[in-house]
């Protein structure tokens, strides 16, 4: 379902599990006069934005009475965070769960980026032939080719190298494995922290959307892999985001992947749905 409407339409879609494009509202958002800024934290007394560089302003509580906002007149490339105050006095800084853009490796924290305006191309996309057969490449971005020094490929050189491959190759589809921000490069992008960000190791989301047309060009297919099933436990991250399990499951034997040390997203929450 479309999340649109004032405030109020929103947040009740959102709780009742059912705004499927909740990043348009929650996040980071160009607005007239700066930059929206807002993040659910149910839990929290109070939520401060904190922006390098800058002082922090204390976010107004909504309508649900679960969710905060401000606007601020900021720039884009600031690095920004949310400070929760907690019942306890505790305060904890965490990342936008909604953010566009990483400052990973600068920092775990999260980027104002404003994304272009959307331009789907369809010239670039052909009727389906269900007859033929689907070849697919799947691969590792960061891994797949790499400089003299070890460094990664951006997304503009994979456009030169990565896709005349695939399609020399024959490949119909290329299946790209996990692109959304995460901090472990061993996880091979399986551990999200930024499940809206795309990896800043490689370039802009600008430039991803280059790449990703560079293969339509050719009459290749894109497959995105993404990982509903869990996240890592860093502290900037989702884990216990208002100081107790938001984004997890509550319980202590659903609450966890033993093997490998992450938490399970709580499927039985409308606002997890939403996300």
């Amino acid at each position: 379902m479309d999340c649109s409407g004032d405030d109020r339409v929103i947040l009740e879609k959102f709780h009742g599990g059912n705004c499927l494009n909740a990043y348009d509202f929650f996040g980071c958002h160009k607005v007239k006069g700066g930059f929206v800024f807002r993040v659910w934290a149910p839990r929290a007394v109070k939520v401060f934005l904190v922006v390098k560089g800058k002082d922090e302003v204390e976010m107004a509580r909504l309508s649900d009475g679960e969710s905060f906002e401000t606007v601020s007149v900021v720039n884009a490339g600031d690095v920004y965070g949310y400070a929760l105050i907690l019942k306890d006095g505790k305060r904890i800084l965490k990342a936008d769960p909604y953010a566009f853009k990483s400052d990973y490796p600068d920092s775990f924290l999260s980027v104002v980026y404003e994304l272009p305006p959307k331009n789907v191309n369809t010239s670039l996309f052909k009727k389906p032939d269900f007859f033929s057969a689907m070849n697919i490449y799947e691969v590792n971005l960061l891994s797949w080719r790499r400089h003299g020094d070890n460094s990664y490929l951006t997304y503009k050189e994979l456009k030169d190298y990565l896709v005349p491959y695939v399609k020399y190759m024959g490949y119909t589809h290329v299946e790209f494995m996990p692109v959304t921000e995460f901090p472990f490069d061993g996880s091979w992008g399986y551990q999200v922290t930024g499940y809206f960000a795309l990896t800043s190791r490689l370039g802009s989301p600008s430039d991803f959307s280059e790449l990703v047309d560079e293969f339509h060009k050719n009459g290749i297919k894109v497959i995105l892999d993404w990982v509903p099933a869990h996240f890592p436990k860093d502290d900037w991250g989702l884990i216990e985001f208002d100081g107790q399990p938001l984004y997890e499951c509550p319980l202590p034997d659903r609450m966890e992947h033993k093997g490998w040390g992450t938490r399970r997203f709580d499927f039985g929450r409308a606002e997890i749905d939403s996300f």
